[in-house]
């Protein structure tokens, strides 16, 4: 049996390499492997473009829903500056949208929230505020770390000074008065940001936004915990199966092509067909090296922790 195997894989290999019983040139070769290369190539993208439709935990339960409501980061402290950066960061993307991340279907509990933020994302003097005040933010830090570098210097030449090195220092007289005009700036910074602030926190529609994501129940939050845990449980393999339902009938065409080739003896189109199912076959194997490497780590770490905890408890066992 197992030379049977051998043998079958030593032709196996003739017809990749052999032409009529001929070896190739290397020049032929070389052109045949970029061709595989660029069909293997165009089976990928088509792949990609396959399993576009379905919708990914991603995509269902924005990274934007799991912070306002799994993670709970959006407190009354942290949500505007946490919605500025983000309104900030869309207006300073190089990078266009796409148009079918607008349309993609979302968790009951999610939609409210991400289209009450895209409301305000998509209003320009809305968004344009909300990125002018992380812009004073980030004036306001890095003048601050500014002043203190200058105070400092400030002090260092103040204790020179009075140490009489020089009575009469007018670096310590330069250096007092950047401090006072850091001051001033600094001042007029943080009054612009508290009075942008306080203009942001009375709009209706940031005001709608902080409502709906208080309304959110502990119920609806362990609800949408768990589907997200079901959805990154199974997202794998429905992604296997669509990825499969696009390969295997590539792979059977080749195939019977191959048999037939070799069947009825043609040379040319049995090199060919044999290149074709190799080509067909790469991506089946790395689909499921994929989704082995998907669904294996969360068990062995699950099993690790496990281990872990039993080996604690009987530590503690000896111990006591």
């Amino acid at each position: 049996m197992p030379g049977t195997i051998g043998l079958n894989i030593q032709r196996f290999q003739q017809r990749l390499t052999r032409l009529d019983r001929e070896p190739l040139g290397k020049a032929a070769l070389v052109i045949i492997l970029f061709l595989d290369l660029f069909i293997l190539l165009s089976i990928f993208d088509g792949l990609a473009a396959h399993t576009a439709q379905l919708t990914s935990p991603d995509e269902y339960i924005p990274g934007l829903c799991r912070d306002m409501v799994l993670d709970e980061d959006w407190n009354e402290t942290s949500r505007l500056g946490k919605l500025a950066h983000l309104v900030s960061r869309y207006r300073g993307s190089y990078v266009r949208p796409d148009p079918r991340a607008e349309r993609v279907p979302m968790h009951a509990t999610c939609d409210p929230l991400v289209r009450a933020y895209r409301d305000i994302r998509d209003d320009k003097a809305l968004s344009r505020d909300l990125d002018m005040l992380v812009k004073i933010g980030g004036e306001t830090r890095d003048l601050r770390a500014g002043q203190e570098r200058v105070k400092g210097t400030y002090d260092t030449a103040l204790l020179e000074s009075i140490a009489g090195r020089d009575a009469q220092d007018s670096r310590v007289t330069t250096l007092r008065q950047e401090i006072a005009d850091k001051t001033v700036a600094m001042e007029e910074l943080v009054r612009r940001e508290r009075q942008l602030q306080a203009t942001l926190e009375q709009d209706e529609r940031i005001r709608a936004l902080y409502a709906l994501v208080a309304g959110v129940s502990g119920a609806d939050r362990e609800t949408l915990r768990e589907d997200l845990r079901r959805l990154n449980f199974w997202f794998p393999v429905k992604k296997l199966g669509m990825e499969m339902l696009f390969l295997l009938p590539l792979f059977l065409v080749f195939y019977a092509w191959n048999a037939r080739s070799i069947a009825r003896n043609r040379p040319f189109q049995t090199l060919v067909s044999s290149h074709l199912l190799v080509v067909a076959l790469i991506p089946v194997f790395f689909k499921l090296l994929e989704l082995v490497y998907d669904i294996l780590p969360r068990k062995l770490l699950r099993h690790l922790v496990e281990l872990l905890e039993s080996l604690k408890l009987v530590a503690i066992w000896h111990y006591l």
